[in-house]
């Protein structure tokens, strides 16, 4: 046995065979030497129509320029086309990937290059006129030596030539409801399957926030509910992803400013002797949520992006709605907000170490930001604006804790 037929049977024994819609992947000795092979499904070969579509095909496989495009030649029995011959290399499907190796995705960056590499070459697909159609994680590959994505066969070239209840029997969950009515594919329907890609690989590996509303709108039911491109999803998750950051950015800085301000003062981890002085009661606030207020309905008309359409009417019923939004946020907030503080505006923190402090703002920041997004979704406004308002009202509590320090940090 040489070497490439010991690396072929010790990797591939489990990956040797992979089911994807035309066929079966597999890898298999033709004249000693082993190559990637896709059999074709006989009950598909046997329809002439098919045979066309995949000709379609292999003409167009060879002008797609990508790296993340497979490559493949039909080879032919008695001039009835039986397999396609694969480009070379050692590639396995994502599912068999996760399947044998989950521990993957806790590598630095694997879940965001494959995020970044999936979006990348099905833009680069779409640009063609090019759809996949069924991000199914059997469909979708890896090269076994880096785990970068490839795609091979593409779902458009049969779609309302073939079947798709054929063509896609066992992954039907990846794709979108208005391919399997016999509709027609474009973007939209690989929105929802690359969303469908993305909640499998989050079930394994933890979803970051700004994936969580895409994916939710990526795989609506209905196509215009959904993403319009690939691109615009790109989009979305970097506005996201840059607003997130931002946010932890401001909400840190804030905690650690509250360092600053301990040691300014000569906090010393000397107990101190403390005199309360019990505060007056606090008459009840009004919160508009718990009297009933839905911001989502209260209005009775679709979010702000159908402003466009809106009588002058609306749009005053919209300045009132986005009011009593910002109204609701701001108070439940600040009552968070200064609750969450106060964990380290005393004698523990106050008089600790600065290790011990900062550990507790870093903690503490988190907190400010996971409230910050939880009661924003329940308010009814914007990540952006909520951002802002928030940072705010954290300032304006700090200082007024600051007001609060004696030179041991000890409100009296």
């Amino acid at each position: 046995m040489n070497y490439e037929e010991l690396v072929s049977t010790n990797d591939n024994i489990q990956h040797r065979i992979v089911r994807i819609p035309i066929g079966l992947f597999k890898r298999k000795a033709i004249e000693g030497k082993y190559v990637n092979i896709v059999d074709l499904r006989k009950e598909l070969t046997d329809n002439i129509i098919f045979c066309e579509c995949l000709k379609k095909e292999c003409d167009a496989n060879i002008r797609l320029v990508n790296k993340r495009q497979l490559h493949f030649t039909p080879l032919a029995e008695k001039d009835v086309l039986s397999s396609l011959e694969v480009e070379q290399g050692h590639f396995i499907s994502f599912e068999h990937l996760l399947r044998d190796n989950p521990a993957v995705v806790s590598r630095p960056g694997f879940v965001y290059e494959t995020v970044v590499a999936l979006l990348e070459v099905t833009s680069y697909l779409n640009s063609q006129k090019v759809y996949h159609v069924c991000f199914s994680p059997s469909n979708v590959f890896v090269r076994k030596t880096d785990y970068s994505i490839v795609l091979l066969s593409h779902g458009s070239f049969y779609i309302n030539r073939v079947s798709p209840e054929l063509l896609y029997d066992g992954s039907r969950d990846y794709i979108a409801p208005e391919v399997l009515n016999g509709g027609s594919v474009d973007e939209r329907c690989d929105v929802y399957s690359v969303g469908k890609f993305f909640e499998y690989l989050f079930s394994v590996a933890e979803m970051p926030y700004e994936y969580k509303k895409v994916i939710l709108k990526a795989t609506s039911k209905m196509a215009e509910d959904r993403y319009g491109s690939i691109d615009e999803m790109k989009r979305i998750i970097r506005q996201r992803s840059n607003m997130w950051r931002t946010t932890k950015m401001l909400l840190t800085a804030s905690c650690i400013a509250l360092v600053f301000v301990g040691f300014f003062f000569g906090l010393m981890p000397e107990p101190v002797n403390v005199e309360y002085i019990k505060p007056l009661p606090k008459e009840p606030e009004e919160i508009l949520l718990d009297s009933g207020f839905d911001p989502n309905t209260e209005l009775g008309f679709i979010m702000p992006d159908t402003t466009g359409n809106m009588t002058p009417e609306q749009i005053e019923e919209m300045k009132v709605y986005e009011a009593k939004s910002e109204e609701i946020f701001r108070k439940i907030y600040t009552k968070e907000a200064d609750r969450i503080l106060s964990k380290i505006y005393n004698k523990t923190y106050m008089g600790a170490n600065e290790k011990s402090f900062i550990t507790g703002s870093q903690t503490t920041t988190d907190e400010l930001l996971k409230a910050q997004i939880e009661i924003a979704a329940k308010a009814g406004i914007s990540e952006a604006k909520s951002q802002k308002i928030a940072f705010t009202i954290i300032e304006r509590i700090t200082e007024e804790k600051k007001k609060g320090l004696t030179k041991y940090g000890i409100q009296k």
